[in-house]
């Protein structure tokens, strides 16, 4: 019986938090991290988010992907 081994290389995978990362979203909730609410919406799929710095963000602004922290997008306001 002959056994065919195959060598697994180090390919190095891209996960959400490298692909989401530095993107814009839109705030589709308004984002109060006192409360813990807000929404964004990143590429047709609606997020948690919470602010980087603690601001609140209103409802259509745009903002950019800071980091993700479990499953949440952390924001913070596009200037």
């Amino acid at each position: 019986m002959h056994r065919i081994r195959r060598k697994l290389q180090n390919k190095p995978v891209a996960t959400n938090y490298e692909l989401d990362v530095g993107k814009t979203a839109i705030v589709i909730e308004p984002i109060d991290n006192s409360v813990n609410k807000g929404r964004v919406t990143l590429d047709g799929t609606d997020w948690a988010a919470r602010t980087e710095d603690g601001s609140k963000i209103s409802e259509g602004t745009p903002v950019k992907v800071v980091r993700i922290d479990g499953a949440k997008l952390i924001v913070s306001e596009e200037k």
